[in-house]
């Protein structure tokens, strides 16, 4: 469970929760302001192994300030992919985040889930970020 002291943030701003994911700063869940956090924590997917997270903070500006990197190393064991061959749907052994390419390296979509639906996307071979994993996968 990640926390946070919300009685430290600025009024008047925006702040998001981010996750860095595939070397990219993800914005996993919209804090609101001050005023609109009913909460000051949060239940994050989390990949096995370390996992990076801060909070991004937008003044009426559009200036953004980051909050200290949190390290929160994982007791999950490593998420493994069903099958690499796929007709309707992607399969892992549990909850993780993705993000999927097709086979020129051009984005799909990202998500958090067990299962992804591929069904509307066309036969061919594609590329499956999840778990610290970069892996190829054919859509039958």
């Amino acid at each position: 469970m990640l926390t946070w002291d919300a009685s430290e943030l600025t009024d008047h701003c925006e702040y998001d929760l981010e996750q860095l994911l595939y070397g990219k700063w993800i914005k996993i869940k919209y804090l609101g302001t001050t005023s609109d956090m009913f909460a000051n924590n949060y239940l994050p997917v989390l990949l096995s192994g370390m996992n990076y997270f801060r909070i991004k903070q937008v003044d009426n500006q559009g200036k953004e300030l980051y909050s200290t990197i949190v390290n929160v190393k994982s007791p999950n064991q490593h998420i493994m992919l069903i099958t690499d061959k796929v007709k309707d749907a992607v399969e892992f052994t549990d909850v993780t985040h993705y993000e999927l390419y097709d086979e020129n390296g051009f984005f799909i979509k990202r998500g958090t889930a067990k299962k992804i639906n591929v069904a509307d996307l066309n036969k061919g071979i594609y590329w499956l970020n999840f778990d610290g994993n970069e892996i190829r996968i054919t859509k039958k």
